[in-house]
C-alpha cells in the first residue's frame, strides 16, 4: 500500500479514460488522458464494446499520468473508480465477458415480451402504468441476450454494468458502490440495494440474484488493489479502492452552494441544468419563474434527421445508405431512444423538431 496521501481518481468515459491525481485539498496534481473508440456498431442500432479497451485504456492512462514529474505512484494513499452508466457486461464465473459489453447509446429492443401477470399486473393496469412494464421488458438488455443469444445466456454467472466488472478486475471481488447502479436491472434507488424479491423488475426481466454484486456505500472501502492490478496500474498492491459513484451522481454532489445546482454537457450533446429556484416555484405551484433574470433554464430542440453516416472508429462522415443515418451532431437531446450527440448514434430515429422545454 502507498504511504502518500493523495488520491487516484480513474473516470471511464465514453470517449476517453483520464487518471487523475488529487491531493487531500482536492487541487488536482496530474492527469493523464487516453481516447478511446466510442463504440462498435455490427448491426444497425447496436452499439457495443469489449470490456477490455477500458482496461488496456486503465493502464495506458495510468502511464502517461506517472510521465508527469509531478505525479508519483508511491504518494497514492486510496483509489476511486467513476464510469459513464447504463453499460452491461454478461460474465462467465471467472468474470470473463462472454460477448461484447452493450454500451448506454445502443437501441436494440426485445418484442413480444409477456404482459405483466399476478398481482403486479393488477396494480399495473389499475395506476394505468402498463407501459412503464413493458418498455423495461423491451429495452432490459439481459432480455435481449436470453431471446437472442440463449448459449450466451445459459453460461452467465456475472451480470454487471461497467464499474462492477472494472471493479472485479481491480479488488478480485464481486462487489461495487451502490451509487453507481444505473439501467434496467432490478435495482431499489430508494434504498440502494436490489429490489426485494417480491418485486416487479424480477418478473419482468431475465435476472439470477446470484449474477449481481453485492454493494457497499460510498466512502466506504471497495477492496484492496491486487498484485496484478498494481502493476497494472503502477502503483502499490494493497493500496484501498473506496466506492464513488457513477458520472452524472458524481456530478450532482458535487455542486456549487449557489442556485445553479448543475450545469453539464456530456459526450451525448446533452445540456442539464438545475436551478434551485425554478426548482422551488414549481413546487411553490408556479409554471415559471417571475423575472426573466431567473430564467436560467434553455430550450432544448430536437433536429431533423439528416443524410449523414458516420464511421465511429474513423471519425469521418460517409455516404449515406438509406438505412443508418444519424442527427446532426450540435443540438442537445438525451433519451435512450434517441439522442442529437456529439457521438453519433447507430441508427436513424424518426424524430420531428419540437421544442422539449419552455419555462
Amino acid at each position: 500500500m502507498g504511504s502518500g496521501d493523495q488520491l487516484l481518481a480513474i473516470d471511464v468515459g465514453t470517449q476517453s479514460v483520464r487518471a487523475l491525481l488529487f491531493d487531500p485539498q482536492g487541487t488536482p496534481v496530474a492527469a493523464g488522458r487516453v481516447p478511446i473508440e466510442p463504440y462498435r456498431s455490427p448491426q444497425p442500432g447496436w452499439a457495443e464494446q469489449d470490456p477490455e479497451v477500458w482496461w488496456t485504456a486503465i493502464c495506458d492512462a495510468c502511464r502517461r499520468l506517472w510521465a508527469d514529474p509531478a505525479a508519483r505512484p508511491e504518494a497514492v494513499a486510496g483509489i476511486a473508480l467513476t464510469t459513464k452508466r447504463v453499460t452491461n457486461v454478461a460474465a462467465d464465473v471467472e468474470g470473463r465477458p462472454l460477448r461484447p459489453a452493450i454500451v448506454w447509446l445502443d437501441q436494440r429492443q426485445t418484442d413480444d415480451m409477456p404482459a405483466i401477470g399476478g398481482a403486479w399486473g393488477v396494480l399495473f393496469r389499475a395506476a394505468r402504468v402498463r407501459d412503464t412494464g413493458a418498455r423495461f421488458q423491451a429495452d432490459c438488455e439481459a432480455n435481449w441476450i436470453e431471446r437472442s443469444e440463449p448459449s450466451v445466456f445459459r453460461r452467465i454467472r456475472h451480470y454487471w454494468v461497467r464499474s462492477s466488472w472494472l471493479t472485479a478486475r481491480l479488488v478480485g471481488r464481486w462487489v461495487d458502490s451502490s451509487a453507481a447502479q444505473v439501467g434496467y436491472l432490478p435495482f431499489d434507488f430508494k434504498r440502494s440495494r436490489w429490489a426485494g424479491r417480491f418485486d416487479w423488475k424480477w418478473q419482468v426481466a431475465s435476472f439470477d440474484r446470484a449474477w449481481l454484486p453485492e454493494f457497499v456505500d460510498p466512502t466506504s472501502t471497495l477492496g484492496e488493489l491486487t498484485a496484478a492490478a498494481a502493476a497494472h496500474l503502477g502503483v502499490a498492491p494493497g493500496t484501498p479502492v473506496i466506492a464513488s459513484a457513477g458520472d452524472k451522481q458524481a456530478e450532482d454532489s458535487a455542486r456549487e452552494p449557489s442556485h445553479i445546482r448543475t450545469l453539464a454537457m456530456s459526450s451525448s450533446g446533452e445540456i442539464a441544468i438545475q436551478d434551485e429556484r425554478v426548482q422551488a416555484r414549481r413546487e411553490e405551484g408556479g409554471n415559471r419563474p417571475d423575472r426573466d433574470e431567473d430564467h436560467v433554464v434553455p430550450r432544448v430542440v430536437v433536429p431533423e434527421p439528416i443524410d449523414v453516416t458516420h464511421d465511429p472508429g474513423s471519425g469521418e462522415d460517409q455516404v449515406p445508405d438509406g438505412e443508418n443515418r444519424h442527427l446532426r451532431p450540435s443540438v442537445c437531446c438525451g433519451s435512450r431512444v434517441g439522442r442529437s450527440s456529439l457521438i453519433p448514434p447507430p441508427v436513424r430515429q424518426p424524430w420531428r423538431s419540437a421544442e422539449l422545454r419552455d419555462r
